[in-house]
C-alpha cells in the first residue's frame, strides 16, 4: 500500500476553501427548492443567484488569473464539444417532440424563443456550480479516497434533487448529469455543456412537461 504524502498547510487551506465552495453550492440548491417551489420567488431567486455567483467569479478571477482555465470557463474545445454532442441533442429534441405530440402535452408558444436564448446562460451557471464547484471540488478533495463513479453519481444526484418535487424532471436531470459530469471530467468544454443544458431544458419544459418557463419566471 502506497502511503499518501502528508498534507501541507497550502493543501489544507485549499481543501477548506473547496469545502466552503461545496457548502455554498448546496445552500444555493436548497434555496432553489425553497424559492422556486415553496415561496414562488422564481425570478428574484434567479436574479440574486446570477448576481451573487457572477460577483464571486469576478472576485476569484482577480485573485487567481488562471481561475477560468482551472474551471473550464473558456472556449478551449467549445466547438469540438458542440459538434460531438449535436447528433445526440437532435435525437433528444426529436424524441421530446414525439412524446409531446403523443401525450398531448406539447406546448407551442412564441415564449419558447426568448427562453431558448436566455436559458443557456442559466444552464452555464448551473453546470459551473454542479460540475465544477461541487463535482470537481469533491474529486480534488478526496484524491482517490472515493471511486470516480461514486463522485459522478453524487454530483448527478445533487443535480437531480435540485429539481424536486417533479419526479420526471428529477429523473431526466439525473441521467443528463451522469453524462455531463463524465464528459466534464474527461475534459469537455463547460460552456458548451451549459449551452446544451439550456437548450435541451427549453424543449423538455415546453414539449415534455407542457410548462411555460417564460410565464413561470416573468408572468
Amino acid at each position: 500500500m502506497i502511503a499518501r504524502p502528508a498534507e501541507t498547510s497550502d493543501d489544507k487551506a485549499a481543501n477548506r476553501f473547496r469545502l466552503l465552495e461545496l457548502l455554498a453550492v448546496v445552500l444555493t440548491a436548497v434555496g432553489k427548492i425553497l424559492c422556486m417551489n415553496v415561496w414562488e420567488l422564481r425570478l428574484p431567486y434567479i436574479i440574486v443567484v446570477l448576481l451573487a455567483w457572477t460577483a464571486y467569479v469576478v472576485w476569484k478571477r482577480r485573485q487567481s488569473p488562471q481561475a477560468f482555465s482551472d474551471w473550464g470557463l473558456n472556449f478551449d474545445g467549445f466547438f469540438t464539444t458542440l459538434k460531438e454532442l449535436l447528433p445526440w441533442a437532435v435525437l433528444l429534441v426529436f424524441s421530446f417532440g414525439i412524446y409531446g405530440r403523443l401525450s398531448g402535452k406539447m406546448m407551442v408558444s412564441w415564449h419558447i424563443l426568448p427562453i431558448f436564448l436566455l436559458y443557456p446562460i442559466w444552464g452555464v451557471l448551473q453546470q459551473f456550480l454542479v460540475l465544477n464547484l461541487f463535482g470537481k471540488n469533491l474529486k480534488d478533495s478526496l484524491k482517490g479516497q472515493m471511486p470516480l463513479w461514486a463522485i459522478v453519481c453524487s454530483t448527478s444526484l445533487l443535480f437531480g434533487l435540485v429539481h424536486y418535487p417533479f419526479l420526471l424532471l428529477i429523473g431526466a436531470t439525473f441521467l443528463l448529469a451522469l453524462v455531463y459530469t463524465t464528459l466534464y471530467f474527461r475534459g469537455r468544454n463547460l460552456i458548451a455543456l451549459g449551452f446544451y443544458h439550456g437548450w435541451l431544458a427549453t424543449f423538455f419544459f415546453y414539449w415534455v412537461l407542457g410548462r411555460d418557463s417564460w410565464l413561470e419566471a416573468f408572468g
